[in-house]
């Protein structure tokens, strides 16, 4: 599969010693700094009505919020819930200014505030950010990338945060385009080589009936047909119309060639009755230059139909 942009860990070896029996759980009262973060859903804040659980949050944090005297990328940082309890997180960026940090909270409630905790401040703390722990593949994820990793040279730089370990490859990009992101860094895919693309190994879209596609995206052209590939994936050979789903999804001109939207392609796989030429285009008027956009795709399929909506 071929990404464009998307809007993304650490392997630990267990050994039994005979003279331990178990590891000193963490003792947070040896940080010397703490501070509570609410999470607002009510009408003025976040606007969410319902629970929702095991919800990565992302914490933006720069000027007077960002951690005064914490490490470098976050080493001693830590968080717990309201009871205390720690709580799985990933850093995205800690860079002594700025610090985007994903942080996987067991419920958010609806129409409340949430409490969490930040703890740092502990000079030989171990680092615990692991973006596994963070994005489960048992609360449904399958490839989370925050491109963030340097996109030179044809190697499997581009890391997948989950535990199936789709790590993706950039091809025919330079350093140079790790750029500022809407969430720390990104990948800038420009227009100085020929084709510029990032490819996984993952195929769950070549069959999967049941998706969602999520990612931030931005592009300074909108007038050209196919201006940016924002993700593609199907059967080369037969372009979607053989034993597998073709998926597009693009910024700029869609499938259908309807300049200044977002647009999503769909070609069926001839089983379940499913059509060779069912495109569903959403028309997003874009207004600007160069602006970010969050874009999600939910795709349901009908098994019987094979209809996708």
């Amino acid at each position: 599969m071929r990404i464009s942009r998307v809007v993304p860990c650490a392997f630990v070896a267990l050994f039994a010693l005979l003279a331990v029996s178990a590891a000193r759980a963490e003792n947070l009262n040896e940080w010397s700094n703490q501070r509570i973060i609410y999470l607002n859903t009510t009408s003025g804040g976040a606007n969410v009505g319902g629970d929702v659980d095991n919800f990565p949050v992302l914490l933006r944090l720069s000027g007077g919020d960002y951690p005064t005297g914490v490490q470098t990328g976050g080493d001693d940082l830590r968080f717990t819930d309201a009871a205390g309890a720690q709580l799985a997180y990933e850093v995205e960026r800690c860079d002594g200014s700025n610090a985007e940090i994903w942080v996987l909270v067991p419920k958010v409630k609806g129409n409340d505030r949430t409490m969490i905790r930040m703890f740092w401040g502990k000079t030989d703390a171990n680092p615990k950010s692991n973006g596994s722990d963070v994005f489960q593949t048992s609360n449904g994820f399958v490839a989370v990338y925050h491109m963030n990793n340097n996109p030179e040279n044809q190697t499997a730089d581009i890391v997948d945060a989950t535990s199936n370990g789709y790590d993706a490859t950039p091809y025919h990009m330079e350093l140079a385009d790790l750029v500022d992101g809407q969430i720390g860094k990104g990948i800038n895919l420009d227009d100085d080589a020929t084709d510029e693309y990032i490819q996984t190994p993952m195929n769950p879209l070549k069959t999967a009936d049941n998706f969602t596609v999520s990612a931030w995206a931005s592009s300074d052209k909108w007038e050209s047909a196919n201006e940016g590939i924002l993700l593609w994936e199907g059967d080369i050979a037969g372009n979607g119309g053989g034993p597998e789903h073709e998926v597009d999804w693009s910024v700029g001109w869609c499938r259908q060639y309807i300049s200044n939207t977002f647009g999503f392609g769909w070609e069926g796989d001839g089983n379940n009755g499913e059509n060779t030429n069912d495109f569903f285009i959403k028309n997003t008027s874009m207004s600007g230059s160069a602006m970010w956009y969050m874009v999600t795709k939910v795709t349901d399929v009908d098994g019987s139909s094979g209809t996708p909506s």
